[in-house]
């Protein structure tokens, strides 16, 4: 979901009587995409704080533009405050290394500026990292803590990007925004094989059966041409011992060109007709 979005379950939390805010998504892919313009900071952890040694230190990344090469992601890559190079996404997964001397103990953070998000009638321009390695150990899995700056850096939009699922980042926004950590349940959907609002209710079923959790009532927040669906997906699963409403977060007018917005209703009826013939009665 958008920021807005989430705005709409948090609002919808605050004015209302809920002893939870319970998060469904999908597991993160291998790479970390940046959707807005923004700032990807990695702070490297004590490990490397260590190297005293002044010598030349290769940083090599992995990246691609998701619209491919002929609309190419811009960046620019900096070591604490220094700008060490800036490139256009190559081809579809391209690569770039890059030098810096000094010593490690003396490397605050490390950052890629995404400076050409794009969406258009071809489609929506994201940068995708896949790799950035620092002297061949991995920055994104092994030995760093990573951020996301939208606007700019170190500003009021912030978050944690370590956590493994769309259910966890979403809870790291509502604890910022000031709910209570032990009221928000991210459940993250194992089931990635099956369709995804499908796999999410489901994801969502288990965990309340697996820790015995009786809910009475419940309201699920969707996005708008999407709310059908997942109304219905979700009072089929739980509809036996739980009373399901929905409420509809509408998309900011100005987001989408009206093409945009014919297709994602156009795909949202359709997947709404095979829901009602393929999985629904299977449920």
């Amino acid at each position: 979901m958008p920021h807005y979005g989430l705005q709409r379950a948090f609002t919808e939390y605050q004015n209302g009587e809920y002893d939870y805010l319970i998060i469904t998504g999908n597991k993160f892919p291998d790479h970390i995409t940046m959707y807005i313009n923004s700032f990807l900071i990695f702070y490297p952890h004590k490990s490397i704080k260590n190297d005293e040694e002044i010598g030349e230190h290769i940083f090599e990344m992995q990246i691609n533009s998701t619209l491919g090469v002929r609309d190419s992601a811009h960046f620019v890559f900096w070591v604490n405050d220094e700008r060490i190079t800036e490139h256009y996404t190559p081809e579809n997964r391209g690569s770039f290394r890059a030098t810096w001397e000094g010593r490690l103990s003396d490397i605050d953070s490390v950052m890629v500026q995404y400076t050409n998000d794009m969406v258009s009638e071809i489609g929506d321009r994201n940068l995708a990292i896949h790799k950035l390695n620092l002297n061949d150990q991995n920055l994104i899995i092994e030995y760093a803590d990573l951020f996301l700056d939208r606007g700019r850096p170190f500003g009021r939009f912030r978050w944690n990007v370590t956590a493994t699922s769309y259910a966890e980042l979403a809870a790291h926004f509502f604890v910022d925004w000031g709910i209570d950590r032990e009221k928000v349940i991210p459940v993250t959907n194992h089931f990635t094989n099956l369709r995804r609002t499908y796999g999410n209710a489901l994801s969502l079923k288990q965990w309340l059966e697996n820790n015995e959790m009786d809910i009475r009532g419940a309201n699920v927040v969707s996005m708008d041409y999407h709310s059908r669906r997942t109304w219905l997906t979700y009072q089929k699963l739980l509809s036996h011992k739980t009373e399901v409403g929905i409420i509809s977060s509408e998309d900011i007018p100005t987001q989408h060109s009206r093409r945009k917005k014919y297709n994602h209703a156009f795909r949202e009826a359709v997947a709404l007709v095979y829901y009602y013939l393929f999985v629904l009665p299977w449920i």
